[in-house]
């Protein structure tokens, strides 16, 4: 494994959070304060779950709903059957986040099928949500969200859950293309990595930023403009190496 891969483990558990957001709630959810009373009191159907996702302008659920059917049937039934169990609050939160994580898990090889242009939205979006984290965190908040995922924000807005869940409906984007129409593409090489290595050199990076992001620290405050920057270097490689890269990365982040 090149030493930039290891530095691909950002930005996941995305869909797995929107869900336990959206079940769970929590106070400033969007606004909406506290939205645990209406899908627990009493048991919500899954009527009033899809409209909550409706009014609430996500894109996540609907995208799965639209290009992974069977995937979306599974998270239904299962997500009824935990409203239904009504378990403590600790284990509800943690069979929701296994819900959208097991899926995705299970297709995360595919973004070697993918097409170029489902990569690139993949990790367009991801840069977005990091550099908006960048811009409203502490340098230290934004390193614990680079290795521990959103679940270091403690009271997400609407901005937050939205760029959260473009991030995730890209990525069920990309899975399902590489569904319908499979594009193969073998696995990166050296020189492909070495390559994106100098994209990151070009584009301002730092032998010092190099090593942020090779070896994460929540404490080291260059660590999320170090990931920006390598993020702007993978979407900028062209052809076929900078696609072996950008499925590389994309699977990395789906199977976190």
């Amino acid at each position: 494994m090149s030493k930039w891969q290891t530095a691909i483990v950002v930005l996941a558990g995305l869909g797995s959070f929107l869900l336990v957001k959206l079940v769970t709630g929590g106070a400033g959810f969007l606004g909406g304060g506290d939205v645990l009373t209406p899908f627990f009191k009493p048991q919500p159907s899954m009527e009033q779950m899809a409209a909550q996702s409706e009014q609430q302008g996500l894109r996540m659920f609907d995208a799965m709903k639209q290009k992974m059917p069977a995937e979306y049937d599974e998270v239904v039934r299962q997500l009824q059957a935990i409203v239904e169990k009504n378990p403590p609050a600790a284990q509800r939160r943690d069979e929701l986040g296994l819900l959208t994580a097991s899926i995705i898990d299970r297709h995360a090889k595919l973004m070697h099928e993918a097409s170029d242009d489902g990569l690139l939205a993949v990790l367009k979006s991801q840069l977005e949500l990091l550099e908006l984290v960048v811009s409203r965190e502490t340098p230290a908040t934004c390193a614990r969200f680079v290795i521990q995922g959103p679940i270091v924000l403690a009271d997400p807005d609407s901005q937050y859950v939205q760029a959260i869940d473009a991030a995730s409906a890209s990525m069920f984007g990309a899975l399902a293309g590489a569904i319908e129409n499979p594009q193969p593409i073998e696995p990166p090489t050296n020189s492909d990595w070495a390559e994106a290595g100098a994209a990151f050199l070009s584009a301002g990076g730092s032998t010092e930023e190099l090593q942020s992001v090779t070896s994460p620290d929540p404490k080291d405050e260059r660590l999320c403009p170090a990931m920006a920057k390598l993020y702007r270097a993978m979407l900028t490689v062209p052809g076929a190496p900078g696609r072996r890269v950008r499925a590389d990365a994309a699977y990395e982040i789906a199977a976190d």
